[in-house]
């Protein structure tokens, strides 16, 4: 495998806050105004082999949303100052037939390898196929997650303040607000873009911590590395 790999292709760029409580998440919410633009619930399956993909920082899930069966990819975090970033595909939609497949245990990478091998990311989906050596996927959990999308204007940039509140079943339910950025935003305007939501926590008198990606804290919790 090569060291570089997640160097190259689509990249997320995302900052996500936690939030304490039902409360403080609804404080936050009011301090937005207005309703959400939308409301979504989805259903976030993870895969791996032999917790492989977990020691080597990949993650393969598969999402259901409004519908829509998407499954993606995503390495390894890279960590700045201001924000978190990784490399991951593009979203692969397949249909209800596939996802009843893949839940029953059909191994998903089939269906990556084929809507991507021919693009930059198809590097990842390799990437993972070398990681797990032949050994197929399966399911190693799953989170539900209602997601509240607010739009905001800072610095110049349209974007989407996602407020999570996700159920990882006898685990409990964890709060966070989360934004994604787009991958060339400068260095000054990330900073910019991390103080503004860090202002909006810290002018209600929340704390401000990082928090983990939701397949770490699943991970964590169920004791899975």
């Amino acid at each position: 495998m090569r060291e570089d790999v997640a160097n190259e292709g689509q990249r997320e760029v995302e900052l996500k806050l936690e939030v304490d409580d039902e409360a403080s998440l609804e404080r936050v919410e009011a301090e937005l105004g207005g309703p959400p633009r939308a409301v979504v619930r989805q259903r976030n399956v993870y895969f791996d082999a032999e917790h492989r993909l977990a020691a080597a920082g990949w993650s393969v899930r598969l999402r259901v949303e409004d519908g829509a069966n998407r499954l993606t990819v995503k390495g390894p975090r890279d960590e700045d100052t201001t924000f978190v970033t990784r490399p991951e595909t593009p979203d692969v939609e397949v249909d209800d037939a596939a996802r009843e497949r893949i839940l029953a245990g059909e191994d998903p990478i089939p269906y990556l390898l084929a809507a991507l091998d021919e693009t930059a990311e198809g590097v990842f989906v390799r990437t993972v196929q070398d990681i797990v050596a032949g050994r197929p996927l399966t399911r190693t959990g799953e989170t539900n997650n209602e997601r509240r999308k607010y739009p905001v204007e800072v610095e110049g940039l349209s974007l989407t303040l996602e407020v999570d509140r996700t159920d990882y079943a006898e685990h409990g339910v964890f709060y966070e607000v989360e934004l994604e950025i787009p991958g060339d935003t400068t260095a000054e305007k990330k900073a910019a873009v991390r103080a503004w939501l860090e202002g909006v926590l810290t002018g209600l008198g929340l704390p401000i911590r990082e928090a983990p990606g939701k397949l770490a804290r699943l991970r964590a919790l169920t004791g899975s590395r």
